[in-house]
């Protein structure tokens, strides 16, 4: 039986320690953002002006996407580290040349925070005979993330935040008329929609991001391994190459305290297939595998199989299992279920260099 969300009550807490009543200054409290370059649209009033103070605070370069400039130089006066830049989400030309402007910077986007929209307006048209909040809470939206997807992967670990609202529970999204030119105009339905196709954008841009993100080495694990003992880094191209170019400290650190295995041959091109071979070539040295974090789409699901196919033990956190369809497949021949508890016991208990198996290439 399929469950629904029953409005939000199979919703889980993220353990973040943060609540509805947290500031922004209270998640932000003791990070550094210094060099890092975010976008905020809408960032002359309201929550996006927070939004603007508080990354600038933190030291980050904001780039401010408004349609009055003048009330932005008025709210934004003194406020150091903030480029001003037109951006009106009705036009899509004026669109284009915001980010062909940023583009022509040259600059990585570590942060683009679509803050920016409209809700319950009379009813009104862009150019291209778009409904307005179709228009301004998702299609400009749309635009402007794969306008700038360049320079948000040359980030190397960019994030992208999608505002939305409960509203998406207000309609669903009509394919058939999305632009009212068929049934009467209800605002609230106009708004709803928009904020069902934010959410359905948002969630498929997460699949394909992690797809296109995959990397030659995982950060977060390998940073954990070499404050507590010894890693090894198998790279998803030569070792002759950075990828992505954010992890170059983490390389030299590795290279030169640490392992990095790589089976590809020097001047290897980097190619999307070279991460599933990547990912095989983990799973044949490692004793153990642990799946804690994926999608349907996530280059680990090799890993796993491969694992079975060796005989070696596979461990899936519950989530995974819970959402991928691989994931369940895998426990059927042997795979098994790890709860969150469980992780713990294992990463405590896990020790840090191997020696049952030999290996051959």
């Amino acid at each position: 039986m399929i469950q629904n969300n029953n409005n939000g009550l199979l919703q889980k807490p993220l353990g973040s320690g943060f609540g509805a009543s947290s500031t922004a200054n209270d998640v932000i409290n003791g990070i550094d953002l210094k060099g890092k370059i975010a976008i905020v649209t809408g960032a002359s009033t309201g929550i996006g002006l927070e939004t603007l103070k508080t990354l600038s605070n933190a030291g980050a370069t904001v780039v401010a996407g408004v349609r009055n400039i003048d009330k932005a130089k008025n709210n934004l006066q003194n406020r150091p580290n903030v480029e001003i830049e037109q951006l009106d989400l009705m036009d899509a030309n004026s669109i284009n040349n915001f980010t062909q402007k940023f583009l022509d910077s040259k600059r990585p986007l570590d942060l683009l925070i679509n803050n920016a929209g409209i809700m319950f307006v009379p009813l009104r048209r862009n150019d291209r005979g778009i409904e307005s909040q179709l228009a301004t809470n998702y299609l400009a939206v749309f635009q402007l993330t794969a306008n700038l997807w360049s320079a948000l992967k040359a980030a190397g670990n960019a994030r992208v935040l999608n505002i939305s609202s409960q509203g998406h529970q207000f309609a669903p999204f009509d394919f058939e008329d999305p632009n009212f030119e068929k049934r009467d105009y209800d605002s609230l339905s106009a708004y709803g929609q928009s904020k069902t196709a934010i959410n359905l954008f948002t969630f498929e841009l997460d699949n394909r991001a992690k797809d296109f993100g995959a990397e030659g080495v995982d950060t977060i694990a390998h940073h954990t391994a070499i404050i507590n003992g010894r890693t090894i880094a198998v790279l998803g191209t030569s070792l002759d190459v950075v990828y992505p170019k954010s992890n170059k400290d983490l390389f030299k650190i590795i290279k030169a305290n640490h392992l990095a295995i790589s089976q590809f041959e020097t001047n290897h091109p980097i190619l999307k297939s070279n991460f599933p071979q990547r990912n095989r070539t983990m799973a044949l040295i490692s004793e153990a595998t642990f799946i804690i974090e994926a999608t349907e789409i996530s280059g680990t699901r090799y890993q796993g199989w491969e694992a079975l196919r060796l005989g070696r033990a596979l461990y899936i956190l519950e989530n995974v299992v819970r959402n991928t369809k691989w994931a369940r497949e895998k426990i059927q021949y042997g795979a098994v279920v790890l709860t969150n508890k469980m992780l713990e016991r294992a990463i405590e208990d896990m020790p840090y260099s191997t020696s049952k198996f030999d290996y051959e290439f």
